[in-house]
């Protein structure tokens, strides 16, 4: 008769057996994991708005008319 004390079954209880712990998998493989999903969705998002940039047309800014240039020198306020 080989009967395990009544402090062990709870643990087994609480933390599962060793086979379901290592199931679960350590939290920084975790972590690395969804850094890593996190990185190559970033990639991919960059890459399409890259690609997209890169589809439509430069806008260039044109002077309107009648716009003064600025002055190179600064102006000083009149006190």
């Amino acid at each position: 008769m080989t009967e395990t004390p009544q402090p062990f079954n709870r643990a087994e209880r609480v933390f599962g057996t060793p086979i379901e712990r290592a199931e679960k998998g350590s939290a920084m493989s975790m972590i690395r994991a969804e850094v890593e999903a996190r990185n190559a969705k970033s990639e991919r998002l960059r890459a399409m708005r890259l690609a997209q940039e890169a589809a439509t047309p430069a806008v260039t800014a044109t002077p309107r008319k009648g716009a003064r240039a600025k002055s190179a020198e600064p102006q000083i306020a009149a006190e």
